[in-house]
């Protein structure tokens, strides 16, 4: 299992199937004396390192799908590599699937955005390949550049987005996707800041 020193700094997530395995998982990892595990392995445009020093943010990391949730054996990290079967899978769920919960890399995520909101994170970073990034647009997740590519355990692009942005997004095109994040998120942290 892997570990490193972020790990002290981060709250875990897990998405358990119905047997009790463990179907997926995530860490946040708040800034520390050490930082984030992003300034070590990414550079960040200068712009962006200043804009960074005034907000409340936070590094989504070690985002992992079990190989048992991928369709096909040439599905990636997270569960498919076609962009067609994003769009299904966004665009096309029926009520009857809407009501059977999100797909569960949102699952992870919603976990994900209610903790951020609980602890005043207006923002979230991440190090992510581009199949990832291809997956969010299509969710209207607003996350945007902040560096170039480089190579991370693979190539990667750091990114940032702010959970405003991201509720705003959400309200506007996927009124469904909203309401599973908002899902049993407290009344004081529903509200845009």
């Amino acid at each position: 299992m892997e570990t490193d020193l972020f790990d002290k700094y981060s709250i875990h997530f897990g998405a358990l199937d119905r047997e009790g395995n463990l179907a997926g998982a995530v860490r946040l990892v708040r800034p520390s004396a050490i930082g984030l595990p992003m300034w070590d392995a990414c550079e960040i445009f200068p712009n962006e390192l200043e804009q960074l020093r005034k907000i409340s943010c936070a590094e989504v990391s070690r985002l992992a799908i079990s190989r048992t949730y991928r369709r096909r054996s040439e599905d990636g990290l997270y569960g498919t590599d076609n962009t067609k079967d994003f769009e299904n899978i966004a665009r096309n769920n029926t009520d009857n699937e809407r009501r059977q919960g999100p797909p569960l890399v949102l699952s992870l995520y919603i976990a994900v955005y209610q903790t951020a909101k609980r602890n005043g994170v207006t923002h979230l970073l991440a190090a992510t390949e581009k199949s990832l990034q291809r997956l969010f647009r299509l969710y209207y997740f607003p996350f945007r550049p902040i560096g170039p590519e480089v190579d991370y355990f693979g190539p990667v692009t750091p990114y940032i987005m702010d959970l405003n942005e991201l509720d705003y997004e959400l309200e506007r095109h996927d009124p469904f996707l909203i309401a599973d994040f908002l899902d049993g998120l407290e009344p004081e942290f529903c509200q845009r800041t």
